[in-house]
């Protein structure tokens, strides 16, 4: 059994966020039943798409063929999948997840996603600002 997670967080770019693949969380808990009816069968039980997940299209493969849907869950989505496998990967999974959000949630990491989002919103203030300066120079 293997003791290590093979389920790696995503991170939104906008805003930093833990995003993790639905088919890789599918694979590492071995669900026997195929991935689209898996998920569609976990999102029965009331989670919302463009708030618990998002729908990701995957690139074609090398191989050709069609592109295959992903969804980019929340952690929480993810911890409450995990724990309704009750098996002992899903409750490895959980455990991962928690220590995820305990990581994420340390002083650091916070102050750290307040200064990016701080320097994000100055950067845009000052492209406004450079904007409206060049247009009352040509009124």
């Amino acid at each position: 059994m293997k003791t290590t997670m093979e389920i790696a967080p995503i991170f939104d770019n906008e805003n930093g966020e833990v995003r993790i693949s639905g088919r890789q969380l599918h694979m590492f808990l071995e669900v026997q039943t195929r991935y689209n009816d898996w998920f569609a069968r976990m999102c029965e039980y009331g989670f919302v798409e463009g708030e618990d997940y998002y729908s990701n299209l995957s690139k074609t493969s090398e191989l050709g063929g069609r592109p295959a849907i992903d969804h980019l869950m929340t952690l929480s989505m993810a911890k409450e999948l995990a724990m309704l496998q009750r098996t002992e990967k899903g409750k490895e999974a959980r455990r991962y997840f928690i220590r995820i959000e305990e990581e994420w949630n340390t002083p650091e990491r916070v102050m750290a996603r307040a200064l990016r989002f701080s320097e994000r919103i100055l950067s845009d203030t000052k492209a406004l600002l450079a904007d409206a300066q060049e247009q009352i120079l040509f009124a």
